[in-house]
């Protein structure tokens, strides 16, 4: 038997059983474990919560998407298991307005093999909120990219994926890869250099005037390839 103790989100949560609850975590230090967790230094977790859905269990308030704090977990090395969870905060208006993109936002983090999480990465999960406040009407593409960029798998939007020429005069796009005029062939759509020049601004974490079709076709792509 051994013991983490690790900061924590709370990805999801599941019943297991009759009363008790499967939680899936992102540990900063941990990893994956059996309840959906996100830990500080040990990643995505999930772990048993024993007695979660009863009406007297002191974790069923504190186990809810979204939520950070401070998880104490043992495992007998095959599953792990709650101990204690002190909550330290938790989603406000964001999570209000916008449910579901908050928690495609937890399970985009969810989706990526992560063993330990950097400072600049965990900020960033622990301000969802104030992202969906200010990114309400693209937030899934501006969430993305912050993410990929951080984890460094930011795709390449400044020169073919072929020749390596830098862009001039837009750019086409075939799949999870930008091409240049001279190795595109008919069937790529085409980007024009002001719909290239949007991508280009968020991928640099500023703010265009308008919303980018081109990305929200290209980004999917991009990121089922480095998941391969």
């Amino acid at each position: 038997m051994f013991y983490v103790k690790d900061e924590t989100i709370i990805i999801s949560k599941t019943a297991h059983k009759e009363y008790d609850g499967v939680v899936t975590i992102l540990t900063r230090n941990n990893g994956k474990i059996k309840a959906t967790i996100l830990t500080r230094n040990n990643g995505k977790i999930k772990a048993i919560a024993r007695g979660l859905y009863r009406p007297t269990s002191r974790l069923s308030g504190s186990l809810e998407p979204g939520n950070f704090g401070k998880s104490y977990l043992s495992s007998n090395g095959t599953f792990f298991r709650f101990i204690s969870f002190l909550p330290q905060g938790g989603p406000k208006a964001g999570f209000q307005k916008y449910p579901k993109e908050f928690l495609w936002a937890l399970r985009f983090i969810a989706s990526f093999s992560l063993f330990e999480i950097s400072e600049e990465l965990w900020t960033e999960l622990k301000n969802i909120d104030t992202v969906l406040e200010h990114h309400s009407g693209s937030f899934r593409i501006w969430f993305a990219m912050r993410v990929l960029s951080i984890l460094g798998y930011a795709p390449n939007m400044h020169s073919c994926s072929l020749c390596q020429k830098k862009f001039t005069a837009g750019a086409f796009l075939y799949g999870g890869a930008l091409f240049c005029h001279m190795c595109k062939r008919d069937s790529f759509y085409k980007i024009t250099p002001a719909e290239l020049q949007v991508m280009q601004q968020i991928g640099r974490d500023e703010k265009p005037k308008r919303h980018s079709p081109a990305l929200a076709k290209f980004l999917p792509h991009h990121i089922r390839q480095i998941s391969a």
